[in-house]
């Protein structure tokens, strides 16, 4: 177990993190700093009261577009981005994934 705030990592293709929304929003810019170029960032533990801040503090100031899916999750293009963000939820709880 590392503390990731100080701890010396190379990036990853995939970063998972299950926190609070808090602890998600402190560690926004390292959680994306420790994703590589094209990886996928996995968010949850966080709750629908929590997602427009946890999912503000990763966006880096990009605007959105949320459109419906099919499969009832979300999908969330930033306009200076075309990658994808989706996001499911199950009662009070949010999962995001997005890609750098």
């Amino acid at each position: 177990v590392v503390d990731l705030r100080h701890a010396s990592l190379p990036t990853f293709d995939l970063v998972m993190a299950n926190l609070t929304g808090g602890l998600l929003i402190q560690t926004a810019s390292r959680l994306y700093d420790l994703t590589a170029p094209g990886g996928h960032l996995i968010l949850s533990g966080f709750m629908t009261h929590e997602q427009e801040d946890v999912l503000a503090s990763f966006k880096r100031g990009r605007e959105a577009i949320v459109e419906d899916t099919q499969s009832g999750s979300r999908r969330v293009s930033s306009t200076n981005d075309s990658r994808p963000l989706f996001l499911l939820g199950e009662d009070e709880w949010v999962c995001a994934t997005l890609r750098k």
